[in-house]
């Protein structure tokens, strides 16, 4: 029983390390800037100007 405690000690610190990283890339694609950057580059896609603002009344 030892032995299988090691085993899944172990097998528990891989996982934990896979998930820090899968939180990593997570946070890195998610992040406002590459967002950004993708909408921009990618789709054509830019912030209106103020005169393409409009507040509606509620």
């Amino acid at each position: 029983m030892y032995e299988q405690l090691q085993e899944l000690e172990s097998s528990q610190w891989y996982l934990q390390e896979d998930y820090g990283r899968l939180l990593l890339e997570h946070s890195t694609w998610a992040s406002h800037y590459r967002v950004e950057k993708v909408a921009e580059e990618e789709l054509g896609m830019q912030a209106p100007g103020l005169a393409q603002i409009k507040v509606l009344p509620r």
